[in-house]
């Protein structure tokens, strides 16, 4: 079959073929997508309130730069840069969503068919959570761009071998890990098998991984002292604090059964939410076998974690939702996908835009408010932050959800 008369949208399975013949890649979209994004951003995001978003900026205002651990101090101290440290943030969680999106679609291009590589970044573009985390005070739109542009680089060292790549992955890495140090660990498998995978010689996996080393050691030790101090000032937790308390909520170690079903909700449904219309999609067998292991390699070790161990907030999902729209995307196109597609964008930007809490008459409806209708633009405008058991007691709820 030639490239000529392949169907992007037959319902059949095709060849895998390059479908540039019948959609065109249009050398504007990316920009056009990155701006829509940053305009989008800018008109809805409110003041400090979310989390440790006024914990950043008084750890500005003090000049310390370094909040509970793991310290955050890469991210605090560039926010410090700016006059208005408020602002700061802002101004970088408006860039990281822009550039996430930006970077998005040339890992789609690389992964997905034309068509399919546009409509997966208007999908990234406009998810609830993504959006959530671009308009509010902590750290979370920093993982909307450096997990995927850590995935860029690899997929351009597959293709050329080329020595700036590979500076390129370790510098998206130890990026990544200075801005949330969970996701030095999150994409340690994916690294790992990038250098085994990929880095043909033992002589440039261990100039990457000194690279990496010594990228990580300019933000390590800077946060190290700034936890020592904040500590010393006790205006931050000691980490063995910290442990203790993960320990007593984790559901694999707290033994308790409530909390582990809190937890899954928290991780489950916000996104069920999010990707409702692409679950057929998300675990179908092909042929794009190394696709889906690169796209599994970078979700798993996050989403394991938050199944098991503890997730606090939807806004930790950001480290994978790229991941997620891959993989629903990778494969045939048809246009029962394209509309599946079509179906998302417009329920994730309805969702964020005019979904409201509902009054709290059940166990459904306390889940619904907390772990879905909090994360959208009412909730930034008007600073709503409660938790469950702010509003429904944690025993009611795990009897009503038996029930």
């Amino acid at each position: 079959m030639s490239t000529a008369s392949v169907d992007c949208f037959a319902p059949e399975k095709v060849a895998e073929v390059s479908c540039a013949t019948s959609s065109p890649s249009r050398s504007w979209f990316p920009y056009v997508a990155a701006l829509v994004v940053l305009v989008s951003r800018i008109s809805t995001s409110g003041q400090p309130y979310f989390a440790d978003g006024p914990s950043h900026i008084d750890a500005i205002k003090e000049h310390i730069y370094a909040i509970q651990p793991p310290g955050y101090w890469l991210f605090t101290r560039l926010a410090s840069l700016f006059a208005d440290p408020a602002m700061g943030i802002h101004y970088i969680n408006w860039t990281a969503s822009a550039l996430g999106v930006f970077v998005f679609y040339f890992v789609a291009k690389r992964m997905l068919r034309p068509v399919m590589a546009e409509l997966a970044t208007v999908v990234y573009g406009s998810l609830y959570i993504a959006w959530f985390a671009g308009n509010i005070h902590s750290t979370y739109a920093t993982e909307l761009f450096f997990p995927v542009l850590m995935v860029f680089f690899i997929l351009r060292n597959r293709e050329n071998q080329n020595a700036g790549d590979l500076v390129g992955v370790s510098l998206a890495f130890a990026l990544a890990a200075g801005f949330r140090p969970s996701d030095g660990f999150f994409l340690s498998p994916l690294f790992l098998f990038f250098l085994v995978k990929y880095v043909p010689s033992w002589k440039r996996r261990a100039l990457t991984v000194a690279l990496v080393f010594g990228m990580c050691l300019a933000w390590f030790v800077p946060n190290q002292m700034a936890m020592r101090e904040a500590a010393a000032r006790n205006s931050a937790p000691h980490s063995d604090t910290n442990l203790t308390q993960l320990r007593s909520v984790a559901p694999i170690t707290s033994g308790s059964v409530r909390l582990f079903i809190a937890n899954e909700i928290r991780v489950v449904l916000p996104l069920a939410l999010s990707f409702w219309p692409l679950i057929p999609w998300l675990f179908r067998r092909d042929e794009f076998r190394e696709s889906r292991i690169l796209v599994w390699l970078w979700m798993l070790p996050g989403l394991s974690f938050f199944l098991l161990v503890y997730m606090s907030d939807a806004s930790y999902l950001c480290y994978l939702l790229g991941g997620v729209v891959l993989s629903a995307c990778i494969g045939t196109v048809t246009r029962k996908k394209v509309c599946a597609v079509l179906l998302c964008v417009a329920f994730n930007i309805g969702f964020y835009m005019w979904v409201k809490p509902v009054p709290i008459t059940s166990a459904v409806t306390a889940v619904f408010d907390i772990y879905g209708a909090k994360y959208t633009r009412w909730g930034v405008k008007n600073q709503y932050f409660k938790t469950l058991r702010d509003v429904y007691p944690i025993g009611r709820l795990t009897q009503g959800i038996a029930n």
